[in-house]
């Protein structure tokens, strides 16, 4: 990196005791984001390279303080990303997975179960505040047959 970028990178910079606060553009994430010419890298990285070197291929930059826009080269450190998920964990910062990705499963009250395969899905789920899919993924876990074969009427509802 040229002597025009570092000094542009580094005006950037509010330094404190403590963290380094990036003071430009961040992501969504809360990272400082810096363009170098035609790329585009975040800040705590740029700060590692200008004040340690290249990063080593297959190594993260790591955060010491936990703080996405900290830009303290004292505050970072290289590692992989069994060491950055491991450094997560052990300070706790980790958290299930949302609700839409799949991996938790909504608890149904006793009431919908025993429901299951009496009523047709979408039902169920208007009367019970869930998808549809969600009664349906249930009712396959459970081994229940859906109401259209239960009931041998191919989905059609009449009350």
């Amino acid at each position: 990196m040229n002597e025009i970028k570092i000094g542009s990178f580094w005006k950037k910079v509010i330094k404190k005791d403590g963290c380094w606060e990036w003071a430009a553009c961040t992501n969504e994430s809360g990272y400082g984001i810096f363009h170098t010419g035609k790329k585009t890298d975040r800040a705590h990285r740029v700060s590692w390279i200008l004040t340690n070197g290249e990063i080593p291929s297959g190594l993260f930059v790591c955060h010491k303080c936990d703080n996405p826009p900290c830009t303290n080269p004292d505050h970072l450190f290289l590692g992989t990303n069994k060491d950055n998920v491991d450094d997560m964990i052990a300070k706790g910062r980790n958290s299930k997975p949302p609700m839409m990705a799949g991996h938790n499963r909504i608890d149904l009250p006793k009431e919908c179960i025993n429901k299951i395969g009496k009523l047709p899905d979408y039902i169920l789920a208007r009367e019970f505040n869930v998808s549809k899919y969600c009664i349906a993924r249930n009712r396959r876990n459970l081994n229940i047959p859906s109401y259209a074969i239960s009931t041998g009427n191919n989905g059609k509802f009449s009350k």
